[in-house]
């Protein structure tokens, strides 16, 4: 038998794009300023408090303004990670924190986008997008957990609605009971357990019914998804704060005016190529909504909420574009059936109506000014509104997108009944 580099050919070229895909983290780990973060030092002197007293803090001792008042170390075992890793290597250790937890996060956003796109070139580019674009959030934070377990959350139910197994939801109390006690924004995931909840009652109402190709689009019954909701609300109080944890999530979001004072909390100022990637992923998301007749509500719930948190505090823009990745990789999908279906002479049926060209102009200006955030004077004493112009105009866009979701897949369905 002849040895030819041809029929290695494949497996090089996959081996590349893992490579690529993979040196991502590392990049711009070196790449970021992870180590001089002014905040990185509270999380240090917190974890070796913590470490020390063997306990966590009910007061503030660290600041000279707060000093012994009420205070909760709600990411305390960050803390202790971030504290041991410093300890034993030094500011080493901090990069060693943020390319860790961004090497699992990049395996596990790509393990999310493969599910919808299989293709390896297409996914590895979605994916390293995304890492790109999540380049302000590489530095020694809590926050990274919170990404990548509201990934591995995705994981889970994109997993459970396609195999119809319902047992692996039994992790998601694990975790978390995990999430809990590593970052205080488990209340995101807690979210989408809610949007997830609530989808089947939805597509009743909407008469939409799940179509062959599109099987993640299938929801989980609603008294499951009670159930294992529940079970998680339960088990983010298995922490030293128990229940006192959601006096603290209900004391930062009632504090509004927290979000002119840290920089973090700061819409994004577009001044730099991730802010720019994070609007091209979200206007690319949006696009792909204007393509499809009929989309799945979890997923529409989830970019419009994406959309808001992450336009009014640049720290949360993670959210978005995890969410518009997996958008897009499902429009990629749907492309691939609508050229099958002008094979056969029927792309008559899929075309793009003018209710989804309309909603797509309006997510596009929604989005727009949602970006600017500010009001606008137009005369002495009255001004524009033009944030809330724009989240009015992209949740019309939202009802839009669900009351056209019966009409897209339904038009393939006799056909793809009939090659069956």
């Amino acid at each position: 038998m002849r040895f030819s580099l041809k029929n290695y050919e494949p497996q090089f070229r996959r081996c590349l794009f893992l490579i690529i895909l993979y040196s991502i983290p590392a990049w711009l780990t070196l790449k970021s300023s992870a180590v001089v973060d002014p905040d990185v030092w509270l999380h240090l002197r917190a974890g070796q408090w913590i470490v020390q007293h063997h306990w966590v803090p009910y007061n503030d001792w660290f600041s000279n303004s707060g000093m012994g008042k009420p205070w909760a170390a709600f990411s305390w075992l960050s803390e202790v990670v971030i504290y041991g890793l410093f300890s034993r290597l030094g500011l080493i250790g901090l990069l060693v924190y943020v390319y860790g937890l961004m090497l699992a996060i990049a395996a596990a956003l790509h393990s999310l986008v493969r599910k919808f796109e299989s293709r390896l070139a297409y996914s590895v580019a979605l994916t390293a997008l995304a890492l790109l674009a999540l380049a302000p959030s590489y530095t020694p934070r809590p926050w990274l957990f919170t990404i990548l377990f509201f990934i591995i959350e995705l994981n889970v139910l994109v997993s459970v609605r396609r195999s119809g197994n319902y047992r692996a939801l039994l992790l998601l109390p694990a975790l978390f009971a995990l999430w809990a006690n590593f970052h205080i924004q488990f209340v995101y995931g807690l979210f989408v357990l809610g949007i997830a909840t609530l989808e089947d009652p939805i597509n009743r109402l909407l008469r939409h019914r799940a179509t062959i190709g599109d099987e993640e689009t299938r929801p989980v019954p609603v008294r499951t998804m009670a159930l294992i909701t529940g079970a998680c609300l339960v088990a983010t109080m298995v922490n030293p704060y128990h229940a006192r944890i959601y006096a603290v999530v209900f004391d930062i979001a009632t504090s509004i005016g927290v979000y002119e004072l840290l920089s973090e909390l700061q819409p994004m100022q577009f001044r730099s190529i991730p802010d720019w990637l994070v609007l091209f992923l979200t206007l690319a998301a949006a696009f792909a909504f204007g393509r499809r007749r009929a989309i799945n509500p979890f997923w529409g719930l989830l970019l419009l909420t994406g959309a808001f948190v992450s336009f009014r505090s640049g720290r949360d823009a993670w959210f978005v574009v995890i969410v518009a990745v997996v958008i897009i990789g499902r429009e990629i999908a749907v492309s691939a059936l609508r050229e099958w279906m002008a094979e056969i002479g029927k792309r008559g049926k899929v075309k793009v109506s003018n209710i989804a060209k309309l909603k797509t102009i309006l997510q596009i200006v929604g989005l727009s000014c949602m970006l600017f955030r500010w009001s606008l004077p137009i005369f002495p004493g009255i001004a524009l509104p033009v944030f809330e112009i724009g989240f009015a105009l992209t949740i019309v866009a939202a009802v839009l997108t669900l009351t056209s979701a019966i009409s897209y897949m339904r038009a393939a369905w006799p056909d793809l009944r009939g090659s069956a």
